[in-house]
């Protein structure tokens, strides 16, 4: 069976902690030294670890724990679709919603309802996004990474705006 678990690290390579930052530092080392890194990862029959994503950024609707990478991988599938990125929003009855981002292909003409159907066909339905939201552009770090925690808070404001 498969599960997925924190991805922990000890050696003599790991830090002893942050400096100065003992609060931090407890949180990410527990007492025998090992370094909690915030990392999600499953591993497979041949021993190797699949990284699914980090801790902070799992989505939670209705109990039910739901990786932004998995429903991203579903997303990045669609032809009209050109990058996306998912996150939670708060919502009133599931307690959070699944939120996607998508930037379209050049020329590209699709539904948020099409997008949402085409992720049903493979994933479960309480991870399909329950929220569609086309953008011009996210943004991007000076290596040009999308900003995840940054496109996180606009989609929140967004959405909060949305439901005034």
């Amino acid at each position: 069976m498969e599960s997925v678990g924190e991805i922990v690290v000890w050696g003599p390579g790991v830090m002893r902690g942050y400096y100065r930052q003992p609060r931090k530092t407890s949180d990410s080392l527990d007492l025998d030294g090992h370094f909690r890194t915030g990392d999600l990862g499953m591993e497979d029959e041949e021993g190797y670890i699949h990284l699914v994503g980090r801790k902070k950024e799992v989505i939670i609707p209705s109990g039910s724990n739901v990786y932004p990478r998995e429903v991203e991988d579903r997303l990045q599938s669609h032809p009209a679709i050109r990058e996306t990125m998912v996150a939670g929003v708060p919502d009133e009855l599931l307690g959070e919603a699944i939120c996607a981002c998508v930037l379209l292909e050049e020329g590209a003409i699709v539904t948020g309802q099409e997008i949402q159907d085409w992720c049903s066909v493979t994933l479960a339905d309480y991870k399909v996004p329950d929220v569609v939201r086309f953008m011009d552009e996210f943004p991007l770090t000076g290596t040009g990474k999308v900003q995840r925690g940054e496109l996180s808070r606009l989609i929140r404001v967004a959405h909060a705006e949305s439901k005034t």
